[in-house]
């Protein structure tokens, strides 16, 4: 049975929904007037991030003016790192995993990026389905303002360390002192040092210690003035010297006097040393430009100068105020101006030209040429368009290019004209110009010879000496007076006279043909050899006729006084024995007589050379005969053991004089009571005529000379007999003439054996 609710528990239940309603409708209320309100932007999205409903202010934050604008999920609206996280949160907050999320940051994706707090809440709509209330509000200075804070933070620390910067605290009170960390990596301090003032001195250069002491408590403890001072410390960690400019300022107690000290110290070392380079670069600077040799320049837009050095006014002899100012072509020859103008507007529409050549005018008319670099820029404020630039004095160049092509024109002239030999070779000897003179030299073409080795035209006995020659010209000598001779086209050789000098990679050569002057030194040489040689001859006459024929002479003519006087009451053996001198005077001298007129006819080339095909053994019996009585009175026997078959082809008279002295000369060098041999030897050309004696033979030293002229007396024969010294000497000449050879074999105190060798025809020659 149903038990019915008392009236009181009904009212009170009424009360009570009545209370519940008044809160809901109170609840809808606030609401919707925080729905409306500009306070928050409102969201209602479903689990997925599709927006169901949103009010005013959010519309406005997410830049909305319509619902239709999100036809998507509330994160496209976000920046791509940040999606998935709304989307998470949406997921468990619709969900009721997470009932409420309170102020996370996001970016929205517009430009630039707007930054949101965004609230999250469990939500549910009419119908009960789950969703997700956010409250938006736009905190975008707000996170600028943080942004920039890091930011600042973060540069403030980097410029710390980029300016070498750090604080300090001390109390004076106790002489302790804090710093920051910026400060303790300037010092270099290790942990745990000792920071008191004497710490503090310690770090200071030894050499500024005193200064900073006496400076610390005379002007800042007992003058009161703050701390501005640059001093050199020692840096704890790598003992480096280091610059510091230190500044602090005092605080004081109630009794006035200095208490604290707080300051900062900044390491300069590399400002000053900027500061210094920067000082060198302004000198520098001022060097280069003010005593520069060029001209430097700017120009404003209009081709007007706005700044010129020195250099200008010793270049154009105006002074600086006469040309700023003024416009370029103001100081140009007219005509040059007006062409010039063409130049420079180039110049402003490329912005920059080279080496373009100008003419100026200089103060005094003199036309001055200069070449120009410029380029074009803008002022300081962007707006207005200079020019600047330097140019150079290229007068001289000008005179001295037209000086070198006079020149060049003048050395084409002289190297086709000149009567030497001019070359130009390479390094490696090879041609690279010569003048027409080497073709008439020569024989060759100019194109024969160019691009060859000068080694391959060089004789070559002369590669060597050449060879020398040019290595001097490598190691940068000059060579003068060098002879060597080089090939003709015709196969002849040219005697060549040398100037070489080397310039750079290149040797300049000139040269001449010396060989009708060797030709006629030679000629020379042998002509002053023959004239030294007749002198000779001279001097050897006049010896034998004032020595040789007089004593001869003499002996006859003693002889024949002692038999016109004496003949009557002489002896027949004594009268016998003066006629056997006197017969032996009489053939020495016969002979003498006879050399000496053949030796003079051999000398001047009056001796007539006829020759024939001659049996030998008449010529050696003849000769055997002539000289028969001397050999009788030293009873010597003359054999001669000549074949019938021997020939020569010779001439008769030179023969038998060669023979007869031979034969005669054995005689002469040969013992008492001796043989001489005279024999004969043929082969297919040739005769060797022998004639041997066992006679007193002859030395070494003297053999080499044995067929020579000479100004000393002849050696005289084993009885005393005297010579000419012409004997020998003349067959030797007289050998040479019939085309014949003629030597000695010999050994002291065993003889000697005389050998002439003759052609058997003329064929044979």
């Amino acid at each position: 049975m149903k038990t019915l609710k008392s009236y009181e528990v009904l009212t009170e239940e009424i009360r009570t929904l009545e209370q519940e309603l008044a809160k809901v409708i109170a609840y809808k209320r606030i609401f919707e007037r925080g729905w409306q309100s500009d306070a928050y932007g409102m969201v209602l999205i479903d689990e997925k991030g599709f927006i169901i409903e949103i009010n005013h202010k959010a519309q406005q934050l997410l830049y909305a003016t319509d619902y239709g604008r999100f036809d998507g999920v509330i994160q496209d609206l976000l920046v791509s790192t940040e999606r998935e996280t709304m989307r998470k949160m949406i997921y468990e907050v619709a969900n009721n995993q997470a009932v409420y999320v309170n102020a996370v940051l996001f970016h929205l994706l517009d430009f630039p990026h707007r930054a949101i707090q965004v609230i999250f809440e469990h939500a549910s709509d009419i119908n009960e389905r789950n969703a997700a209330l956010l409250m938006l509000k736009d905190v975008s200075e707000l996170d600028r303002y943080h942004h920039e804070l890091k930011k600042n933070e973060y540069f403030l620390n980097e410029a710390r360390k980029i300016i070498n910067f750090g604080y300090y605290v001390l109390d004076i009170s106790n002489g302790n002192w804090n710093n920051s960390h910026g400060l303790s990596e300037i010092f270099g301090l290790p942990s745990g040092y000792k920071k008191d003032i004497e710490g503090w001195f310690a770090i200071i250069h030894p050499d500024d210690r005193m200064m900073i002491q006496d400076y610390f408590y005379n002007e800042i403890l007992t003058a009161k003035q703050h701390f501005n001072k640059k001093y050199r410390i020692i840096r704890m960690n790598d003992n480096q010297t280091r610059w510091m400019h230190a500044k602090g300022k005092l605080t004081f107690g109630l009794d006035g006097m200095p208490d604290i000290m707080i300051g900062t110290i900044q390491d300069i070392t590399e400002e000053l040393l900027l500061h210094e380079e920067v000082s060198k670069s302004k000198r520098l600077y001022k060097d280069l430009v003010e005593n520069s040799k060029d001209l430097i320049f700017q120009m404003d837009g209009d081709g007007r100068f706005v700044f010129v050095n020195q250099q200008w006014v010793k270049t154009l002899g105006y002074d600086i105020s006469e040309i700023l100012g003024r416009k370029y072509t103001e100081l140009m020859p007219r005509e040059q101006a007006i062409k010039d103008a063409i130049s420079f507007s180039t110049l402003l529409k490329r912005g920059e030209i080279y080496g373009h050549e100008v003419i100026f005018q200089r103060k005094d008319g003199v036309p001055v040429h200069l070449k120009v670099n410029a380029k074009t820029y803008l002022d300081e404020q962007d707006t207005d368009l200079r020019i600047r630039g330097t140019a150079y004095d290229v007068s001289w160049k000008r005179s001295i290019e037209d000086l070198a092509r006079q020149k060049t024109e003048e050395l084409d002239n002289f190297f086709s004209l000149t009567l030497d030999m001019l070359s130009i070779t390479d390094s490696k000897g090879v041609f690279t110009r010569l003048n027409p003179e080497w073709e008439r030299v020569l024989g060759y073409s100019l194109d024969e010879l160019l691009g060859r080795r000068f080694m391959d035209f060089v004789h070559p006995d002369d590669i060597n000496i050449t060879t020398l020659e040019h290595k001097k010209l490598l190691e940068g000598n000059f060579v003068v007076s060098f002879i060597n001779r080089y090939r003709c086209k015709d196969g002849s050789y040219k005697y060549i006279e040398w100037r070489s000098a080397p310039f750079g990679d290149l040797f300049f050569g000139a040269a001449r043909d010396v060989t009708s002057h060797i030709e006629m030194e030679n000629s020379l040489r042998q002509l002053n050899a023959e004239l030294q040689e007749i002198n000779s001859q001279k001097d050897r006459f006049l010896y034998i006729i004032a020595h040789d024929l007089r004593n001869p002479l003499g002996n006859l003519i003693g002889i024949l006084e002692l038999l016109s006087t004496q003949f009557h009451s002489n002896t027949n053996d004594e009268n016998f024995y003066l006629v056997s001198i006197l017969n032996n005077n009489a053939h020495a001298l016969f002979e003498l007589i006879e050399n000496l007129l053949n030796w003079a006819l051999s000398q001047t080339g009056k001796m007539k050379y006829f020759p024939s095909v001659l049996p030998v053994k008449p010529s050696v019996e003849k000769a055997i005969s002539q000289v028969k009585p001397l050999a009788a009175n030293k009873n010597i026997n003359i054999s001669a053991q000549v074949s019938d078959s021997a020939y020569v082809w010779a001439d008769e008279i030179m023969l038998n004089t060669v023979l007869r002295n031979l034969v005669s000369n054995a005689i002469k060098f040969s013992y008492p009571n001796s043989e001489i041999i005279v024999a004969t030897h043929s082969d297919a050309s040739h005769t060797i005529i022998s004639v041997k004696d066992n006679g007193v033979g002859i030395r070494k030293e003297v053999l080499d000379g044995l067929f020579f002229v000479d100004s000393t007396s002849s050696t005289q024969g084993t009885a005393g007999e005297a010579g000419t010294g012409f004997g020998l000497p003349l067959c030797y000449q007289l050998t040479k003439m019939q085309n014949g050879q003629i030597w000695v074999e010999s050994e002291v105190g065993k003889g000697s054996t005389f050998f002439i060798k003759l052609p058997l025809n003329a064929k044979s020659l």
